[in-house]
């Protein structure tokens, strides 16, 4: 009963991801300018990473802004936390900063604020895509 339950429950869950994800590749992605009016929201944005670097916060994460500055207007952070950042070294990517930086990606997720600025944090490598 038990196995058969598993097995259900993991073909639910396989549906729902594959739901979610036909869901974001339908969704019209958003430029990082347009991502501030959704605060809240779960959005696909595409953007070119102007700058990059590490937190010098002391949690092991790393930003990818879509401005040349941080404090510029209409700028997006995409915070990559240290769990996606650990998911990255796995993979061979040691600094998501430098890997990142002056590449055109696609994220998805939620946008927030810190300190007055529009973000969208990163948990899972797979919410960012590189684009061509």
């Amino acid at each position: 009963m038990l196995r058969k339950f598993t097995q259900t429950a993991c073909w639910a869950l396989a549906l729902l991801f594959a739901a979610h994800a036909g869901a974001q590749q339908q969704a019209k992605p958003l430029s990082p300018a347009q991502a501030e009016q959704h605060m809240g929201q779960q959005v696909l944005v595409d953007m070119k990473v102007r700058s990059s670097k590490a937190s010098t916060n002391g949690y092991g994460a790393y930003v990818l802004n879509s401005e040349t500055s941080a404090r510029l207007p209409n700028n997006l952070s995409v915070v990559i936390d240290a769990r996606a950042a650990n998911i990255y070294s796995r993979l061979g990517i040691f600094d998501p900063a430098s890997h990142f930086f002056g590449k055109r990606i696609r994220v998805a997720g939620v946008v927030s604020t810190w300190d007055g600025q529009a973000q969208i944090l990163v948990g899972d490598p797979r919410q960012i895509e590189v684009l061509r």
